[in-house]
């Protein structure tokens, strides 16, 4: 476990780093990307070719996994994380043999930052001598999360509302944005 949580100690400060370390408009690409890995990956879509690494999973499993990984049985979530890790480092291999000339690695390094989010929020809410890390990361996100309308309030994993401000209500929910959007076509 130690190994594991030293690992992970990294991929959340490679998360927090790369957050701070981009402009706002790319901080808001960075949770598009996110929210998109996180739907994708929970209806079973495939459209970034990662479920492969979470064909032992129910969608269920898997949204717990992003919102709250605690909620799971301990050995759950950290089969779980393992996988998603091995995901995360298979991608970022990919990327790398990638030709570094081409807007193709920066798009699928922003993308993958996107998945990063996720590996390291779920590993500070799971190992949890790293939970005040996600915390870093999540408010380091808040500008971002403020403004960028793909991201929604019940997007962020629930440990972490108690420990970041964030303008965005309650109510503004993927499952009711959905409802708006087909009740204002209707009318």
């Amino acid at each position: 476990m130690f190994l594991l949580r030293f690992t992970l100690s990294g991929n959340i400060n490679l998360a927090i780093d790369s957050v701070e370390k981009y402009n706002f408009e790319t901080q808001m690409l960075f949770l598009r990307n996110a929210s998109s890995y996180k739907e994708d990956i929970c209806s079973e879509s495939d459209r970034y070719g990662m479920q492969k690494y979470f064909t032992n999973y129910t969608s269920n499993e898997m949204r717990s996994f992003f919102e709250n990984p605690s909620s799971l049985d301990q050995s759950k979530a950290i089969d779980i994380l393992k996988d998603y890790k091995k995901g995360y480092d298979d991608r970022t291999a990919y990327i790398k043999r990638q030709p570094s000339n081409m807007g193709f690695a920066q798009l699928a390094h922003y993308e993958n930052i996107g998945y990063l989010i996720w590996l390291a929020s779920s590993s500070a809410l799971i190992v949890n001598s790293l939970f005040e890390k996600g915390v870093k990361l999540w408010r380091a996100l808040v500008p971002a999360i403020d403004e960028e309308m793909s991201f929604y309030y019940d997007d962020i994993p629930k440990p972490f509302l108690d420990y970041i401000k964030i303008n965005k209500s309650p109510e503004n929910t993927r499952a009711n944005y959905h409802e708006r959007l087909y009740s204002d076509l209707s009318e």
